[in-house]
């Protein structure tokens, strides 16, 4: 259960884990004698007693919103969520040089109370990053409470060139308090609760070495409980690309909820996929494709020769990207790749894919993002999607990281795999999972991240060249039109909050994927990709939108709704050192879109 305690005052127990990951920053040399944080050491000045509780200091300075203000002389910009927590800053709030994660944690100490870090505040350093397009550098933090990680808790400091806090993100619970110890189930006891008491009789897959303690909010209730992951075996939730189902069982057994999802959480990638391509000799294939329009073109592509069993694969051993049977590798667990005996003869729709999933890859390997995590895990292409009927299943997705996998899934029941923006569509969903630290797929948060992925979709496919298109439509080189970015009313989208076509946020429990669109993820999504096109009339280039969009999603959290992600691109111009104009335009489309006052 959650505390009530709503103090100001901040106990920071941190697990301070530096793991150098997006973007590919390197470990940074301390110019300056760093502010160590040790264990049951308190930031702003608290002891224990001789029973160990916290005696809090008489005074303590807590800086207020027009502190803030003071110090970055009128020009700070900062959004609260309901309750008055700040939720997103641009601008100092701290006037150290932050030389690694520990600066990052002292610099907090100043605004507990606008955070909401009250007394028992436990929280750890998931990673570091330097931004290559900025020089600025991320600090991304995760929430715990008691033995598990809070489900989309995160906290990002970012911090200027110059050393300097230059704002922050949080979607924290604030006060949260301290968690009681509990007795906790075996974790195998929580997954025959999901299989036997919840869904009996269903043939049901259970990622075991996903199973987790965390902490989940559930009614307004703060649970300590364990994610229990298995297959979706609902049809619904595969149409909506939602592979998997998270379910969650309290410390004692009891069953909470269940959710969609298309991503496994919480586990690091093994080194299992990447094994697959030791050994392999590379080789390339130069052929003849078949478009749905009837059309032909040649491409080139490098495949892999097995020695030990004599033949070839679609596998770029360079890229670590492989083609695959989805069935085998979600229903066996077995990886089959696509094959040939002779390196020739392959099949098309699984050439296309392999080719423009390449291609996509090296679009954001150049932006120094390699693969979904942006450190290159290996990347499954999982082509032939059947239903339960052993029929193609129309649709493409992007399925998390699956034993070591990052998992994508295409179809020969449509011809997504000529589409580059619904292949970086998908890739993208991958990307700002990660970026974002979470993902909350419903409603206004699920929607930001469809416009997301609708946005680099065309920005890659015309960066591309691989598209006559200038009306920013999504998937119109499979034949088929999925959205309209340049008249979203034309594709019964909403151009406005609340106008023509918007679908309305639903309560979690009534989430649904025929019945709603989960709160309007694909029917909203264009609220935000609208403003991309408008960008690109207005006058700004492909690549600034590319490096305008990567940097936004960089900057927000998993809660971030439309005021967050405006705040987040105006502090993306300023850091890109964009045209001033550019933020002046935005602010003009959002107020006309409804999404600010």
């Amino acid at each position: 259960m959650k505390s009530n305690e709503n103090r100001k005052l901040i106990s920071l127990f941190c697990t301070l884990i530096m793991i150098l990951s997006l973007c590919g920053c390197a470990a940074k040399q301390n110019k300056y004698e760093p502010y160590t944080l040790l264990p049951r050491e308190f930031l702003l000045g608290e002891t224990l007693d001789e029973n160990g509780n916290i005696i809090l200091p008489d005074e303590t300075i807590q800086l207020t919103a027009a502190d803030i203000q003071s110090m970055n002389h009128g020009n700070a910009r900062m959004c609260f969520n309901e309750e008055g927590y700040l939720t997103f800053l641009n601008g100092r709030y701290y006037d150290g040089r932050i030389e690694d994660q520990e600066d990052a944690v002292a610099s907090l100490q100043g605004i507990a109370g606008l955070l909401g870090l009250g007394a028992g505040s436990d929280f750890f350093c998931e990673y570091g990053e330097k931004n290559n397009n900025t020089g600025y550098t991320y600090y991304t933090f995760k929430q715990r409470y008691g033995e598990g990680t809070m489900e989309n808790g995160t906290l990002k400091v970012f911090i200027d060139p110059e050393g300097y806090a230059a704002g922050l993100s949080s979607s924290f619970v604030p006060n949260l308090g301290y968690a009681e110890p509990v007795d906790w189930v075996a974790p195998q006891q929580a997954e025959t609760v999901i299989t036997d008491t919840v869904y009996p009789g269903k043939n049901i897959t259970v990622y075991s070495e996903y199973t987790q303690k965390v902490a989940v909010t559930y009614n307004e209730t703060i649970y300590s409980a364990y994610a229990v992951y298995t297959d979706n075996f609902t049809q619904a939730g595969q149409d909506a690309g939602l592979p998997y189902l998270v379910s969650y069982v309290n410390w004692d057994g009891t069953y909470i909820d269940t959710y969609a999802t298309s991503v496994l959480s919480g586990v690091e990638t093994d080194q299992t996929a990447s094994a697959y391509f030791e050994g392999m000799k590379p080789s390339t294939y130069t052929g003849t494709v078949w478009l749905q329009d009837g059309s032909s073109t040649s491409i080139t592509v490098p495949i892999a020769y097995d020695a030990e069993k004599e033949c070839y694969y679609l596998m770029d051993v360079d890229r670590k990207i492989a083609v695959a049977d989805r069935t085998m590798f979600f229903d066996q667990g077995f990886v089959s790749f696509s094959s040939s005996s002779d390196g020739q003869t392959w099949d098309n729709n699984h050439l296309l894919a392999f080719y423009n999933y390449i291609r996509v890859y090296d679009f954001f390997a150049n932006m120094g993002i390699y693969s979904i995590d942006g450190t290159g895990v290996p990347i499954l292409v999982c082509c032939d999607w059947l239903d339960d009927y052993g029929e193609p299943f129309d649709n493409a997705s992007s399925s998390g990281i699956l034993r070591g996998w990052a998992v994508f899934s295409m179809s020969d029941a449509n011809h997504f795999s000529e589409a580059v923006d619904v292949i970086a569509h998908e890739f993208t969903h991958g990307v700002s999972g990660y970026m974002r630290g979470g993902d909350i797929y419903m409603n206004h948060t699920g929607a930001i991240n469809e416009g997301f992925s609708d946005i680099m979709g065309n920005v890659v496919e015309m960066s591309l060249g691989a598209t006559t298109d200038t009306q920013w439509l999504i998937g119109e080189m499979s034949g088929r039109v999925l959205r309209s970015l340049s008249d979203p009313l034309l594709s019964s989208n909403p151009i406005e909050l609340g106008g023509q076509y918007y679908a309305p946020p639903v309560p979690p429990s009534e989430v649904d994927n025929e019945k709603n669109d989960r709160g309007g993820v694909h029917i909203n999504a264009s609220l935000l990709s609208q403003m991309s096109y408008k960008l690109y009339q207005y006058g700004m280039s492909l690549e600034e939108e590319s490096r305008l969009w990567f940097t936004c999603m960089g900057l927000i959290t998993p809660k971030s709704d439309y005021n967050e992600i405006y705040e987040a691109l105006m502090m993306s111009v300023k850091m890109l050192e964009l045209d001033q104009r550019y933020a002046d335009f935005l602010t003009d489309a959002f107020q006309k879109a409804k999404l600010i006052s």
